[in-house]
């Protein structure tokens, strides 16, 4: 069973903070991470399953290669309806959050439908793997890898190369913004206009 972890973060507590936490004492109580992970499926079930059954959009899945050799998942939803003129949409690659422990491709992905109808766009979302079992930059790196994967299949997929953009909300921000950093030093092509705050695309999208 997962758990949460008394060991030494990382990196380490500044010293300066060290000493401030040692002042306030006892924090809130720790919970079992599967706790936490049961309470969010229960709170996003209902909205994945509205999602699920919105006849305005398709939900494909694909299965790409992860970053240490362990296949992932990722949810391509799409407007059903296709237009007689072939054209290439806007694109959101989306993070999910969940404290980076819980939830899973499908929180906050209601919103998709949205974007879909309001925007026309195309969100792909990905699996990646959760904290403790995973590390921080294990996290990322599975996103980084879904991004890369994402840009080579762009058109495919049917999104602009040119209205593409990264987004995460919650904890799925604080990742949006280490894939960002990794492509910056790693390589691949930015967004056009990446957002790494629980803002509304809708404001960024043309």
């Amino acid at each position: 069973m997962a758990r949460s972890s008394d060991r030494q973060p990382r990196p380490p507590y500044d010293p300066a903070i060290d000493s401030v936490l040692v002042q306030l004492g006892h924090g809130p109580d720790r919970y079992e991470v599967e706790k936490v992970r049961t309470v969010s499926s229960c709170r996003t079930k209902p909205l994945t399953a509205a999602l699920m059954a919105d006849k305005s959009v398709r939900i494909d899945d694909e299965t790409i290669p992860g970053p240490r050799g362990k296949d992932m998942t990722v949810s391509i939803v799409r407007p059903r309806i296709e237009s007689n003129v072939k054209r290439l949409r806007p694109g959101i690659f989306y993070i999910h959050g969940g404290a980076l422990i819980s939830c899973n491709r499908f929180a906050g992905l209601d919103t998709s439908a949205v974007w879909a109808r309001d925007l026309d766009a195309i969100t792909i979302s990905v699996e990646y793997g959760l904290a403790p079992e995973n590390s921080g930059e294990q996290l990322a790196s599975d996103c980084y890898a879904a991004l890369l994967w994402a840009e080579d299949n762009l058109v495919r997929l049917g999104v602009d190369p040119g209205r593409f953009v990264l987004y995460g909300t919650s904890a799925g921000g604080g990742l949006a913004a280490a894939t960002a950093l990794m492509v910056r030093d790693k390589g691949g092509t930015t967004p056009s206009r990446p957002s790494n705050t629980p803002t509304d695309p809708s404001t960024t999208l043309p």
